[in-house]
């Protein structure tokens, strides 16, 4: 079953949530300064989505966990997952064990479109440990094509939506 939702997240480090902790120490390979818990803990939610990173040199370092088989996570300019046909779009990562990270974009509801150009999310890793999922990738602060790609602007609210695939 997929789930998806939506927050807006200040993203810099002056203005980061309190630092939640990942739920094991063999799935990442880097260290985050941030972590928000965005879904799980609570009514049964077995999701467990844990969003962490860190900003560096105009390059956002993200980290993902989640009791799932695929996680996606989008800048938006709503929080719509395709926002509301504002150009470029909804700028979503999306990640599982079998294809790693991929860069995407999506403009209307409809299946994310594959980024033409080039893939603005680099470093890309995904592990699964014990059935839990840890994806790693880095990705610009600044939209490097302004058709596919969303800028994100640190220590302003960044609309974010997430998604993963749990069955």
């Amino acid at each position: 079953a997929a789930t998806t939702a939506a927050a807006a997240l200040a993203l810099g480090t002056a203005t980061a949530p309190a630092r939640a902790q990942s739920t094991s120490s063999g799935g990442f390979v880097n260290q985050y300064d941030n972590c928000k818990v965005l879904s799980g803990g609570g009514d049964g939610d077995t999701l467990d989505y844990r969003l962490h990173w860190s900003v560096a040199g105009g390059v956002l370092k993200v980290g993902i966990e989640a009791n799932a088989k695929w996680v996606a996570l989008g800048v938006s300019v709503d929080g719509t997952m395709w926002s509301k046909g504002v150009a470029p779009g909804t700028d979503i990562a999306l990640a599982s064990v079998a294809t790693g990270v991929n860069d995407y974009h999506v403009t209307k509801y409809e299946l994310p479109t594959l980024d033409a150009r080039s893939q603005s999310t680099t470093n890309g890793r995904v592990v699964d440990v014990d059935g839990r999922l840890f994806a790693e990738y880095e990705r610009p602060l600044a939209a490097e094509h302004s058709d596919e790609d969303r800028a994100v602007n640190i220590g302003a609210a960044t609309h974010l939506v997430w998604s993963a695939n749990t069955g």
